[in-house]
């Protein structure tokens, strides 16, 4: 019987350990409460090429951080506006090859937030497999939801709902 419980322990913290590995996420970049990442750049982006410094947290400023691409209600296939930003955003990639990308995937209020967790999580896939299909390597690209969590517009009207349906892009060494 000890045999049995000791062999059932063991298989519990085997598996434990390969969940919790797989669900391991590295964190890059720090914002503020608002989720805005912090624009100031300290000495050391002096020698940086010009368009680029580094913020304090890792997190590189680039030309693409106000750029998001948008969606619509309870979908997460890719608008013709978006296909053309996640085109620059691949060219500038291919250039700066020291740069990886994780892409934050969001969601407006409406639905269970096991559901817009979800939902988040394929906008930001669709975003990541365009870009994989334009060259860039997937290990460069991670991806996040933060389904309804992160609304860059608090209303209870469509046209703020329609803020909130987004992509976010935040590029890193």
């Amino acid at each position: 019987m000890r045999e049995i419980v000791t062999r059932g322990m063991v298989w519990f913290a085997l598996v434990l350990l390969i969940f919790s590995a797989g669900c391991t996420r590295k964190m890059m970049g720090v914002a503020d409460e608002t989720g805005a990442l912090d624009g100031s750049v300290g000495q050391e982006t002096m020698n940086m090429p010009a368009g680029e410094a580094q913020a304090p947290s890792g997190t590189v400023v680039t030309p693409f951080d106000s750029r998001k691409i948008y969606f619509e209600f309870d979908r997460h296939d890719l608008s013709p506006d978006g296909r053309q930003i996640l085109t620059e955003i691949a060219a500038y990639l291919k250039e700066h090859g020291e740069l990886r990308l994780d892409i934050e995937g969001h969601c407006d209020e409406r639905g269970t937030s096991e559901y817009n967790l979800a939902l988040g999580e394929r906008r930001a896939c669709a975003a990541r497999d365009f870009l994989v299909t334009m060259g860039i390597d997937a290990a460069r690209i991670g991806t996040i939801s933060y389904g309804e969590e992160k609304p860059e517009d608090p209303g209870k009207t469509e046209e703020a709902w329609s803020k909130n349906r987004r992509d976010q892009f935040i590029f890193s060494r």
